[in-house]
C-alpha cells in the first residue's frame, strides 16, 4: 500500500509540477525532506508566509491530481 502511494505522489508531482514557478519547486523539495516553513524561508530567500501560500497551493493541486489518479487507476479513493 504504501509503495502504491508513493508512485501515486510521484505521478501526481509529475503532472501538475509544470503548472508551477521553480520556486515553488524548491519549496516542494524541501518540504518532501521535512525541512521546517522558518528555514525553507531563508534557505530559497522568500517571506516566511511565502512559503506557507506556496505549500498550501501544492496541497490543493496535488490532493485534485491524487484523487483524480486513484480513480482512473483503479486504486482507492
Amino acid at each position: 500500500e504504501r509503495e502504491w502511494e508513493n508512485y501515486i505522489c510521484n505521478m501526481a508531482w509529475g503532472n501538475v509540477k509544470d503548472t508551477f514557478t521553480e520556486k515553488v519547486h524548491e519549496v516542494y523539495a524541501q518540504l518532501q525532506k521535512g525541512i521546517d516553513c522558518d528555514l525553507i524561508a531563508d534557505n530559497i530567500g522568500i517571506k516566511r508566509n511565502t512559503v506557507y501560500v506556496y505549500r498550501k497551493r501544492i496541497q490543493e493541486k496535488m490532493y485534485s491530481e491524487i484523487r483524480f489518479l486513484n480513480k482512473q487507476l483503479g486504486g482507492e479513493a
